[in-house]
């Protein structure tokens, strides 16, 4: 036997669309019609202003900090094959035996290794970079020829742009995260107005039939589930390419936010009481997010396969 349920908005996205559609319809209610009482008309215009611009200074520092990665991705790179470049060809002036393969210690390197050092993270990057003016100056000092392919000065102004971008983007994340939580902090208001004022319009409505009163309190931006006994949902992402099963996807059934993860699984079986069309969506860190739409019948099982695409 089924149900319908009405359900509150749970993601930032959600409460914005239903805070702005109920300011809608309030402004189009004639002058003395009461449907809300006073003080929640007063916190639901509030609340609407606050949470908007939050929700658009989010936006504005999202954006910013996604230019700023993709910047400093770029000089990181650079900054990376300079570094690697002047270590290689330290190796190189040591194999036609022009510097001693002692001056390697100057830097901090294995004397009897020719390997470059790792520099796949930030801070190893950073490190080694930063050893290169130092050690080619203690070399120079002992007596080794300057290395001048590349030059140790280009290579640390490489190093010295690399590290003001990473800071600039420090700066853009902790923008970022700081608009996130002032945003956040406003969820129990939003939340508490949102219910309270759905409350207020379903019980002015609550004489219709059940039908006319769900058509009008979704005008104010109220939105309904279905709801039934649990159903088995089995679902599996594969490689759109390969066809290989993508572990530790992630499934989300988007009408309630319920995330259920395969950790180094192929396939993972969840249980919903959502029923008829219901979108699902899949995501993972190397793939393209998908989303599709299901038909969920009450009580029976179904599987449910992405084909994701491999950024």
């Amino acid at each position: 036997m089924t149900t319908i349920q009405r359900q509150l908005p749970f993601s930032k996205e959600g409460r914005v669309i239903t805070l702005n559609k109920g300011v809608t319809k309030l402004a189009t209610i004639p002058p003395l019609t009461v449907i809300l009482n006073p003080a929640t008309k007063t916190r639901l215009l509030a609340i609407n202003i606050l949470y908007g611009n939050g929700d658009i200074a989010l936006s504005v520092a999202i954006a910013a900090s996604t230019a700023g990665t993709a910047v400093k991705n770029a000089v990181q790179k650079l900054a990376r094959m300079w570094v690697s470049h002047y270590y290689q060809a330290l190796n190189n002036g040591i194999e036609r035996e022009e510097i001693p393969a002692s001056h390697r210690a100057f830097y901090g390197l294995d004397v009897n290794s020719n390997a470059v050092p790792d520099m796949n993270s930030e801070d190893k990057l950073l490190f080694w970079g930063n050893k290169v003016a130092v050690g080619e100056a203690a070399r120079i000092a002992a007596g080794g020829p300057p290395i001048t392919f590349p030059d140790a000065a280009v290579v640390t102004l490489k190093v010295t742009d690399y590290n003001a971008r990473l800071t600039a983007q420090t700066i853009l994340t902790d923008a970022t995260d700081a608009a996130q939580e002032a945003l956040d902090l406003l969820n129990p208001e939003a939340d508490a107005v949102i219910k309270k004022y759905l409350d207020e319009v379903d019980v002015y409505y609550s004489e219709e039939n059940p039908e006319s009163r769900r058509g009008n309190t979704v005008e104010w931006g109220a939105k309904y589930l279905t709801l039934g006994e649990p159903t088995a949902i089995t679902f599996k992402a594969v490689d759109s390419v390969s066809g290989a099963p993508i572990q530790d996807t992630e499934f989300k059934f988007v009408a309630t936010g319920k995330i259920h993860k395969a950790d180094d699984v192929d396939s993972i079986t969840a249980e919903t009481r959502l029923v008829g069309d219901t979108p699902v969506s899949a995501s993972h860190p190397d793939y393209t997010p998908a989303q599709q739409t299901i038909t969920v019948v009450e009580g029976v099982a179904m599987d449910v396969t992405f084909t994701l695409v491999h950024v």
